[in-house]
Order: structure tokens, then sequence, then C-alpha cells
């Protein structure tokens, strides 16, 4: 029995007058354009003193300015996915899915939020906890505003888990 190759998809035969490189380089200026028209409808990061120097910070910490770094930090990552695996470092671009994905499920998460005008789905307004910085003693915050119970960690998960449920219900 013959075998039959199925005839490879390009984007000419698709009807594009573009290569792959070239519609991919428009897809993540695109992207990019999307991000800095975004990121001008929150408020800029102001400078905050880090060791001896400064560092560039959203202060308000607003679920609008989560939204605008996790997109950026996504836009940069699909960068270096791109020269990794252009070098043929392919496990190491695979890596970088990975990471990819979870970005992802923090955007869906943030901007469900939004969509869905439900800030309840948060732990608290400012979402520091998905905020990651430099600093590993700021990196996260499980406490809610005005509370000093030690149970705050509990509270977190059983949060954490509600939403988790909401979002498969709604994917």
């Amino acid at each position: 029995m013959p075998q039959t190759t199925r005839p490879r998809t390009s984007p000419e035969t698709l009807g594009f007058d573009m290569s792959m490189e070239q519609l991919y380089d428009q897809a993540l200026n695109n992207m990019e354009n999307t991000v800095h028209a975004l990121a001008q409808r929150v408020s800029p990061p102001q400078r905050v003193p880090y060791k001896d120097s400064f560092v560039f910070r959203y202060v308000e910490k607003s679920i609008h300015q989560a939204l605008v770094q996790k997109l950026a930090r996504l836009v940069s990552t699909l960068h270096a996915a791109r020269l990794l695996m252009e070098h043929g470092f392919v496990q190491e671009q695979a890596t970088l899915q990975r990471v990819l994905d979870e970005m992802h499920e923090d955007i869906t998460f943030l901007a469900f939020a939004v969509i869905f005008s439900d800030m309840t789905l948060l732990l608290f307004p400012g979402t520091p906890y998905l905020i990651q910085n430099e600093s590993k003693s700021a990196a996260f915050s499980f406490h809610s505003p005005g509370s000093n119970s030690g149970d705050s960690f509990t509270e977190f998960t059983r949060n954490t888990i509600k939403r988790i449920a909401l979002l498969k219900k709604l994917t």
C-alpha cells in the first residue's frame, strides 16, 4: 500500500505572501505594540530605593499593572524562546514553553477577574502575591489587609482552591 504524504502547510499554501519568520515577526511586533499601549493606560512605575541604588516598581500594585507586567514578560519570553530555537537549543526552548504556559494561566486568572468584574476571585486587591520581586523577602504576601492572624495561609489556600475550581468551570 503506497504511503501518502500529507501536503506541508506553509504560509504560501494558505494564501499568505510572507514566510513563517515574517509572520512571527509581525505577531511579536503586534504583541509589543499592544503591551506598550496597555502600559500607557496604567500609572507608571515609580523609582523605589533598593539596596544602594533603586528599582522601578508599580507602587499601587493594581490588577491592571499586574496584567501589563505579565504580558510584557510573556512577549519577552517568546523572543527568548525563538532565539533558543533558532540556535538549536530545543530542550531549553521547551523549558520556556512551560514557563509560557504558567504565564498564560496567570494572565487568564487576572483577566477573568477584570472581564467578569469580580475581584472576589482574588485574595485581596492589588494582588501583590502574584507579582514576584527580585527581593526574596518581599516576594509574596499571604496576609489580608488589616489581618494579623496566623491563619492567613490557610485562608489563602482555601481561596486558591475555590478560584481554581471556578476557573475550571469557566474554561
